[in-house]
């Protein structure tokens, strides 16, 4: 860097050894969408819930990364912790062959109203920390990064997807809805649903049932504009709206669930940990 022009400050830091810290601009390119599986991630005071999505929108694997000390550490180690945390996200992430992750858009305020106990944790959330350790991460593996907004995602979580996938946290179920956000599929409600949201909250529902794709995960056009025959399957799922279940028909979703948890199939991190995964459909079974 220093020898191609490129550094622009260099500081050495003395402690209990010397640090070089160069720094420098790098190019933020954004690469196009490979059309593959996409990974949410749902921020948290203590860990951080990675969905893995298809692009059809359904749920192909989840993992819930725990991390309790990022609450009662001291600053300093807070930040080690949530560095590693979320390498090691990615690095669970990498092996489904996604190259995009997508984030929520977090912007709320804490009203010193909920106790001692609740109050420490919300103080000590380090999204704005966690969010761009996620954002420099996908810039140096040069995935794509989007942000969704984030309003009423557990919500809908808990409504529509509770039930069916009572194996996993609230939190990898925001997740999922995150990804699906992205991808532009909206989470449609029953009657019975709507009725639990109060009244005054009718823009929850409108919020929960619309939604855009994001400009960065739009399938992807040669030069001359056309779809070659290869990306034709997979630029056409995205205009599907497949609402996520597990694998062959609803009436064995606990069934199947219980086999994907007992069985695992996501790959194992650097600790052996597998992630919980969906089972693909058994053959002569729709979808």
């Amino acid at each position: 860097m220093l020898a191609s022009g490129i550094a622009y400050t260099v500081r050495v830091k003395r402690g209990r050894n010397y640090q070089a810290l160069v720094s420098f601009e790098v190019d933020e390119t954004v690469q196009p969408w490979n059309g593959k599986r996409i990974a949410a991630v749902d921020v948290n005071p203590k860990g951080l819930a990675v969905t893995i999505v298809s692009p059809d929108g359904n749920l192909f694997a989840s993992r819930w990364f725990p991390e309790p000390s990022l609450v009662h550490a001291s600053a300093g180690k807070r930040s080690w912790l949530a560095a590693n945390l979320v390498k090691r996200a990615f690095r669970w992430a990498k092996g489904y062959g996604c190259n995009a992750v997508v984030v929520e858009r977090l912007k709320f305020g804490m009203a010193q109203e909920n106790g001692h106990d609740v109050n420490r944790v919300c103080s000590n959330f380090l999204h704005k920390k966690l969010l761009e350790l996620i954002r420099l991460r996908a810039l140096k593996l040069e995935w794509i990064c989007a942000e969704v907004n984030a309003a009423y995602s557990s919500v809908a979580a808990r409504l529509k997807y509770s039930r069916n996938f009572s194996g996993f946290n609230g939190h990898q179920l925001a997740a999922l809805v995150l990804g699906r956000r992205a991808l532009g599929y909206g989470e449609k409600l029953s009657a019975a649903q709507i009725k639990t949201i109060p009244k005054h909250r009718a823009y929850a529902v409108k919020t929960i049932s619309q939604s855009h794709r994001h400009l960065f995960l739009k399938p992807r056009l040669p030069a001359d504009g056309r779809i070659d025959s290869e990306d034709a399957k997979e630029a056409s799922a995205l205009t599907k709206r497949v609402t996520p279940h597990t694998a062959a028909t609803s009436g064995n979703a606990k069934r199947c669930l219980r086999l994907s948890l007992l069985g695992g199939g996501g790959p194992e991190d650097e600790s052996g940990v597998r992630g919980h995964r969906v089972n693909p459909p058994i053959k002569g079974q729709t979808r």
